[in-house]
């Protein structure tokens, strides 16, 4: 006996805050200029509290439901900031579109320090 469907039901994937919050991390490391992500005190104290905060990074989500990305960076010398940061956001929204497709809002780059040391490739 063999049943015929005529659709698929399509089910739900979710995915953790960490594997998102990981992919941001990755994303901003990867981008040329970032000497590291910058872990403050305060992240540590959130992290401790909320699963939406990684050392470096935390995620909101606004009144429609779409993602609201900070990240806090550490870059190195001689780097344009503005460029750097503007490439860091596009690493962030290819990374996460392409990887769990989330609608992003905002994101929000926070260069906290610079590394005055000359940093060869």
């Amino acid at each position: 006996m063999s049943e015929k469907y005529d659709s698929i039901q399509k089910g739900k994937v979710v995915a953790d805050k960490n594997i998102l919050l990981s992919i941001i991390r990755i994303a901003t490391k990867e981008t040329a200029g970032v000497a590291s992500i910058a872990s403050t005190f305060s992240h540590k104290i959130k992290g401790t509290v909320s699963s939406n905060v990684m050392d470096g990074v935390e995620i909101k989500y606004d009144k429609k439901g779409r993602l609201v990305i900070d990240v806090y960076v550490i870059l190195h010398y001689n780097y344009n900031v503005s460029e750097v940061s503007h490439k860091i956001q596009k690493n962030i929204k290819n990374s996460v579109a392409s990887m769990i497709e989330y609608v992003i809002s905002n994101i929000n780059v926070h260069v906290v320090d610079v590394i005055l040391e000359p940093y060869t490739e």
